[in-house]
């Protein structure tokens, strides 16, 4: 139902079957109300893909998935979850501050100390009363510097809402007693030289223009980095050990069960001079028992590769010490969130000045994080510079990771490695670009593998190569064959086997870059095996397919030619790299890009070194850079350090989608220089948020004009007056076009264009941001249809750079980022039922620019707003506010009608993808809510969507499994889904759809 003006809604109905309802995530739950009434949810951000004729019938919100094809569920999102071990890890907050709230007003070591020791005591009197409540509890650790927290594990069926309540009970009645603020469960994370190093500096030989060696004098010396990881091998040749398999041995043992606990004379060394191990070596395979030891050792080399680019003998800072913090696992990808925060109070206490945490999880929400929070103490309160990995999800909307999309922390982006090639084969005189897989078998480099192309068997059968050829079937040829289904590793293997000479794999990801596919398994190919891109599958199988129709396909000869390259341009976003905004501010995240691929050193091996790549090797260069700046200017402030760092980067950056200029919120500043970040005398910074950058998140334009201002310090840190040039400028030329947005900076109030600054000076200016909202696109954004697809996310970005110029070696900019959207405006005539009166009209008026979605339903609950949780409290924003429910007709469905659910929640969702709600249904009335109805990502072909889907739950009755809902209703037995999600992003309504059949009507 559109309206662009005025509607009259009229109330009718009510749902009157039994139905619970909740949002996952933070235990908030709502019965049904026996009260007649209505909820209207209003969409003031219209999607601009809905039909605008709509005629008001529902049918507009009904977005079926039967239109696409090779639709899979989430393997791990089919049902609600829990948890594989028998037992839950719960974080219990206390309200008093952490000492290092305080650390700026105590002035000695002593009156910390007393403080730190109050809390303890509080946290005593907590670990107490829950022993009392819960015997079984165990004490899993305790931290008071960057937060004041108790770790427990509690057996399942504990909830956090039932122990909050607990304690807060106990502690009301005795003001003495420790205040609990927030009880909540604990989370994971995953772990996300020669060439790249002089890259950052400006120079493939690592000369600057002055033929000065890379930096200088500068090498870290003085500065000490802490390292949360996997741990470090500090035997390695590269970290300055002895180099050799026997030193390793020595330090770990020769297996698990050796005596690897102690540090027996081998730890710390000149190079890693303190650390520790929260999690040991088995976790979390060994019931997620936490086994810590004062011996970080690394096994699974993850942290060694990152300590090694920090500052390793061919790191960024060589000169830097390092401390080895070990809070992921030895044998996974998994971090464990007790030992992270752990981690973070250990490096305080090491006094370190610079934090790398290569790891991360994907859509993280930084506000209710409580390793975030943490890390903003660590940053706030002793003045330590945070740097993360942005994560490595894609060119996906909102898929940057916590930490990193803390505003504390510096967030990276992983670009492509300089100087780098992409391999390509030649069919019939054309090239195509055809990454190698790197587990396979590369051809000598003189040797030359050439032989006719056939499509799978030659017959169109076994096309995914995912089944064994027949023996000798392919001998002599190259064969293509399509992605999907099966592993890589496996259509190569499968090749092979049948005589192949190579394997070429189409990717099945219209637009996707083809890439270096992982491997599985423990065979390794015998073959080169190589992936071409969608376009190029589809244009050899068309003439491989016209070749056939003339008996002429022994013709199309491919050469397989080592020497056959492309070099890639170096100043490329890395495909895998994560996208931003971040969700819980929607601010600019990832904030700065460094090449993200080097040779480091692998763990145990003495003095080997591997590739190692992603965000989590491109968050190690900038730890390492900024220990450059650290040592040169040891007063520096996280800040200053952060912002010389985004402030001198190099904006001339590409899109690996496209090749156009990259989003600010794919590479944020730009690309990583050193030198000139070392060499600037001015940096300039956001007064209103103490950023190097300009975000403005989400703008819902519904006024017509809309103006945003934005304070922003520029210092000069040189002894001589300079003339700065002020210049704003767009990403995108159309964009600037269609004036939608006009930046101006003013000093004054009054439009410049230039700024005289003194030595030693600063000066404040103001960026003004004007919106017509009239110009501004309307909402392209939803978590259902559009999912993880950036198109709608290009629509409604606009970005670009404030530059600050003060010479050829002396520019600077901020990136600036909005997402606007042109809006409605909706108020009703009243929003409450005249008594008496059935049925009842109510006027509504939108007085906005834009035109609002209007959807009526029945009213079934509503629900008071809970009180917020404050930062870090691990309680996110899904608090329910009312539920509607109405009946629509759709051919979709097989009883030719559909239900739909209207959930409105207190605060706006920023993106579904880490949201779900849950409907429970009794349908027979028996007392049973046997059918369940929730929202959950699906996969597709080009991305993930977030749809609707019930499933049924078994019953035991009498021993035996009978269905929930009998056959002759057509109730289904499993998970199905017919129908997208409705949900426009950063909105508080969602609506899920559900055939009758699927709730057994």
């Amino acid at each position: 139902m559109v309206v662009p003006s005025k509607i009259v809604l009229f109330i009718l109905s009510l749902w009157t079957r039994p139905v619970s309802i909740r949002s996952v995530g933070n235990d908030r739950h709502v019965e049904k109300l026996d009260t007649l009434a209505a909820l209207a949810i209003t969409d003031t951000t219209r999607n601009q893909y809905l039909d605008e004729r709509s005629d008001g019938d529902g049918e507009d919100t009904l977005q079926p998935l039967n239109a696409l094809e090779n639709a899979m569920f989430h393997p791990a999102s089919q049902q609600p979850s829990s948890s594989p071990h028998d037992y839950i890890d719960i974080v219990i907050r206390l309200t008093s501050p952490p000492v290092g709230k305080w650390a700026t007003t105590m002035t000695s070591r002593r009156e910390r100390d007393e403080y730190r020791s109050m809390i303890v005591a509080e946290q005593n009197d907590v670990v107490d009363r829950i022993r009392v409540l819960i015997p079984e509890m165990e004490l899993l650790a305790r931290t008071q510097l960057v937060m004041n927290a108790l770790f427990v594990r509690v057996p399942p069926g504990t909830t956090t809402r039932y122990l909050e309540e607990m304690l807060a009970r106990g502690s009301s009645s005795n003001a003495d007693l420790g205040v609990v603020a927030r009880v909540a469960l604990v989370g994971t994370y995953q772990l996300s030289l020669s060439d790249t190093v002089p890259f950052i500096f400006g120079d493939k030989d690592g000369l600057d223009d002055n033929g000065v060696e890379r930096g200088g004098y500068l090498n870290g010396t003085g500065v000490t980095v802490a390292v949360i990881d996997s741990g470090i091998d500090y035997t390695h040749k590269n970290l300055g050990g002895e180099g050799t398999v026997a030193a390793f041995e020595r330090a770990y043992g020769t297996n698990r069960t050796d005596n690897y606990t102690r540090r027996e004379g081998w730890f710390p060394t000149e190079k890693v001079v303190e650390g520790y191990d929260f999690v040991g070596e088995w976790w979390p395979y060994n019931n997620g028992t936490l086994e810590p030891d004062d011996d970080p050792i690394d096994l699974d080399g993850h942290g060694t590769s990152v300590a090694d680019i920090i500052a390793g003998v061919n790191g960024v800072a060589p000169g830097a010490r390092l401390i080895g913090i070990k809070a992921c696992s030895s044998i996974g990808t998994g971090c464990n969130g007790i030992a992270l925060v752990q981690a973070v109070e250990y490096a305080i206490e090491q006094e370190v000045d610079i934090i790398n945490l290569s790891l991360g999880s994907p859509y993280g929400q930084p506000f209710d994080d409580d390793l975030s929070y943490a890390l903003k103490g660590a940053h706030d309160d002793f003045g330590i510079l945070v740097v993360a990995s942005g994560g490595n999800c894609d060119n996906k909307p909102y898929c940057t990771s916590t930490p990193a999309s803390e505003p504390s922390v510096l967030s990276v982006a992983q670009t492509v490695m300089p100087d780098k090639y992409v391999s390509q084969i030649e069919l019939n005189g054309d090239d195509y670009v055809a990454p190698f897989f790197t587990w396979s078998k590369a051809p000598l480099a003189n040797e030359i593998v050439s032989g006719p192309l056939q499509y799978a068997d030659g017959e169109n059968n076994n096309t995914l190569g995912c089944e064994p050829f027949a023996p000798g079937s392919l001998d002599g040829y190259i064969v293509l064959v399509d992605r999907g289904v099966c592993y890589f590793t496996a259509k190569v293997l499968n090749i092979e086997m049948a005589g192949g000479i190579g394997a070429i794999i189409g990717n099945n990801i219209p637009g996707e870059e083809p890439f270096v596919g992982g491997f599985s398994g423990n065979v390794y190919p015998s073959i080169p095996g190589y992936m071409i891109s969608a376009a190029d599958a589809a244009k050899i199988k068309q003439e491989y397919a016209e070749a056939q129709s003339s008996n002429s396909t022994g013709n199309m000869t491919v050469i397989i030619d080592p020497s056959n390259k492309m070099r890639l341009p170096s100043n490329e976003v890395a495909r895998s790299s994560a996208r931003g905004p971040d969700m819980s501010f929607n601010r600019i995240k990832p904030e700065i890009g460094a090449p993200g691929q080097s040779l480091s050193a692998v763990a145990g091996s003495g003095d080997k070194e591997r590739n190692f790549s992603g965000t989590s090797g491109a968050a190690p260069m900038v730890a390492g850079a900024a220990a450059l700046i650290k040592q040169s200017c040891p007063n520096c402030t996280p800040l200053k350090v952060k912002s010389l760092l985004m402030n001198t980067a190099n904006r001339d950056t590409t899109s690996d989608a496209t090749g156009a200029s990259a989003a600010i919120s794919r590479i944020g500043a730009g690309i990583l220089r050193v030198d000139k970040a070392i060499a600037t005398t001015i940096w300039a910074y956001s007064l209103d948020d103490n950023q190097p950058s300009l975000s403005l998140g989400v703008i819902d334009a519904a006024d017509s004009n809309i103006f945003i201002s934005r304070k922003v310090l520029i210092s000069n840190n040189g002894s001589k007056r300079q003339e700065l040039k002020l210049t704003p400028t767009f990403r995108s030329e159309d964009k600037q076009k269609s004036g939608a947005i006009r930046v101006r900076v003013r000093v004054g109030g009054n439009p410049v264009n230039s700024i005289i600054l003194s030595g030693d000076d600063n000066i404040e200016v103001e960026v003004m941001f004007h919106i017509r909202s009239s110009l501004v696109p309307a909402n392209a954004m939803s978590s259902g249809i559009q999912g993880t697809d950036p198109t709608g996310l290009n629509v409604n970005e606009f970005d670009g750079y404030i530059i600050i110029e003060g010479g050829l070696d002396n520019e600077i900019a901020l990136p600036w980022h909005v997402l606007a959207r042109r809006s409605a405006k909706v108020t009703a005539s009243r929003t409450t039922i005249q008594p008496g009166t059935f049925p009842d009209k109510i006027s509504l008026m939108n007085n906005g620019a834009g035109v609002a979605q209007i959807d009526t339903f029945d009213l079934l609950a509503i629900s008071d707003e809970k009180e917020r949780g404050a930062a870090g409290e691990m309680k996110p924003t899904p608090d329910i506010k009312a539920i509607g429910f109405r009946t629509v007709i759709s051919k979709t469905c097989e009883s030719d009608f559909a239900l739909q659910f209207a959930v409105s929640t207190w605060d706006r969702q920023t993106h579904l993808l880490p949201v779900m709600f849950l409907f429970d249904f009794d349908v027979d009335g028996d007392g049973f809510y046997e059918t369940h109805m929730y929202n959950t990502p699906m996969l597709l072909p080009v991305d993930a969507r977030v749809a609707t889907y019930t499933r049924v739950t078994p019953r035991e009755d009498d021993g035996e499994t009978a269905p929930q809902s009998s056959p002759e209703r057509g109730a289904p037995t499993g998970p199905t889904a017919n129908f997208f999600v409705g949900h426009g992003t950063n909105s508080a309504n969602t609506i899920l759809t559900a055939c009758g059949e699927q709730l057994g009507l």
